[in-house]
Formats: structure tokens, sequence, C-alpha cells
């Protein structure tokens, strides 16, 4: 529904996601269980999973929502990787409040170290760290 109501809205910018191994922590902290999803990609094979994110995302999207997924088919292994995200910065107290709660739960099953910084002024993703052929790449 929220989707539907951005793109009603004229679309642009709704929110961001984090894809962890596990969605178990995230779902005891939220009081409330994960929802599936599915797609069929191009070739027609059928892609699934599992999303969790705050209520009311749609009026907030600073938050991410986070997403575990079922099938091995994932569209990013249709290629061969040539960089992994290492580290994610985000700032803004909004941020630093989550990462006392649900945040830091869920950095047990992420791939990658989260870093949050305090900000009165900038609230929401502030860098991706990218390793290619073992350096790393900061992108502001």
């Amino acid at each position: 529904m929220a989707v539907k109501k951005k793109a009603d809205e004229g679309g642009g910018w709704f929110t961001w996601v984090i894809s962890v191994t596990n969605l178990n922590s995230l779902e005891e902290v939220m009081n409330r269980k994960a929802v599936s999803g599915e797609r069929k990609k191009p070739n027609g094979e059928n892609l699934f999973w599992k999303q969790i994110g705050i209520n009311n995302l749609h009026k907030n999207p600073n938050y991410p929502f986070y997403i575990q997924w079922i099938s091995k088919n994932h569209p990013s292994l249709d290629g061969i990787p040539k960089a992994k995200i290492s580290e994610l910065t985000f700032c803004g107290l909004e941020f630093n409040e989550i990462s006392n709660s649900k945040v830091k739960i869920s950095e047990k099953s992420l791939d990658c170290n989260l870093k949050f910084e305090k900000s009165n002024d900038n609230i929401g993703p502030k860098s991706v760290t990218f390793v290619v052929e073992e350096r790393s790449i900061v992108i502001n």
C-alpha cells in the first residue's frame, strides 16, 4: 500500500533496505512477523523473500526496512561481483536512537559494519564503504 501511495503521489525516494541473513531478532523487537514477498525475474524464475520495517515507514523514509532473501537465485548472483560493502555510515539523532534498539540487534546478521554519527542537520545514509580488489572506496 505504501509503495502504491508513493507512486500515486508522483514517485521519488521512498526508503532504503538492509539485507540480513535472519529476521528473527527484528521480529522479536518489533513484536510482529515479517511478511512474505515474491516476484518473477525476466527469465521466468521466481524470487522469494521476507521483509519487515517500522510501522508508517512511508512517513519517514530515513529508516530502512529489512529483507531476508529466501531464494538462492537472487539477480545479484547472475554476474561476478567485483565489490563488497564493508561499512555503512548513518547520521542523525533518529539513527542514533534506532542504533540503540532495532538496528543494533540486527547488526549480528549483517554482512558489514554499521556506524552511526550524531548530526542535527543531516539525517540518513552518510556514506558507503566498498572493498574492491582489497582497496576501500568510500562514497559520501
